[in-house]
């Protein structure tokens, strides 16, 4: 039993060494950023939406002056 708990430590030893704990305030800094990414990403999908409205407007009202 001792040698195979020994042929586990280097694999134990080298997975718990990388691990990385997150603090509340790390989780809530990451929220925060996300937020803002989401936020951005709104704000531009918004303004494609309305210069394509305003494209499709124009386009249409192209088209009846030319019936």
């Amino acid at each position: 039993m001792l040698n195979e708990a020994k042929q586990f430590l280097p694999a134990f030893k080298e997975a718990s060494g990388e691990a990385e704990l997150s603090t509340k305030q790390d989780l809530r800094e990451l929220e925060l950023r996300l937020e803002a990414k989401i936020n951005d990403i709104k704000f531009d999908l918004v303004k494609w939406i309305a210069g394509m409205l305003l494209a499709q407007a124009g386009l249409v009202a192209a088209l009846v002056k030319l019936l």
